[in-house]
């Protein structure tokens, strides 16, 4: 682990992963995903 400029920073997978360093992230991406599916998603423009 170094601290650089006020903020720490892991170096190992091990301090990474401890889960005092870590979160899970879910994001429900269906409704968006559906859309692109069936083409059904705004067009860019």
């Amino acid at each position: 682990m170094k601290k650089i400029n006020g903020s720490i920073v892991y170096e190992s997978l091990g301090e990474i992963v401890e889960p005092d360093h870590s979160c899970l992230v879910v994001w429900d991406v269906q409704n968006g995903l559906v859309d692109w599916i069936f083409n059904n998603a705004p067009k860019k423009k």
